[in-house]
């Protein structure tokens, strides 16, 4: 099975995070033994996170991110956990510095951003 590009969920759309995780379980399904095998992403995961925005959702919205809560990370990392935990980690580790990142004064934070 591969991920559907013709439903692809981007945060212009309004479904939560969770929502748009939800929806990219059949592909971490798919990639799952490869990522523990391999002890990292697929491509094609980090690709579809990419695609639905998932990654900017810890990013400030003056910083064209999402600027969700933290209950909202949380609550997405736990819902890519259910169908793979090592993705899961893996993007719970780089959203997480991007919430770091964004906390730093407004001038450091435009550089990185």
């Amino acid at each position: 099975m591969s991920y559907n590009t013709e439903r692809r969920v981007g945060s212009d759309d309004r479904s939560s995070a969770v929502e748009r995780a939800r929806i990219l379980q059949p592909l971490l399904a798919e990639h799952r033994q490869a990522a523990e095998r391999d002890a990292c992403m697929a491509p094609a995961v980090a690709q579809a996170l990419k695609l639905t925005g998932l990654y900017r959702i810890t990013s400030p919205k003056r910083m064209a991110g999402e600027g969700e809560t933290v209950r909202a990370f949380v609550d997405t990392v736990s819902e890519l956990a259910k169908t793979c935990p090592g993705s899961a980690w893996a993007y719970g580790i780089v959203t997480a510095s991007t919430a770091m990142a964004a906390s730093l004064p407004r001038a450091d934070a435009e550089q990185l951003f």
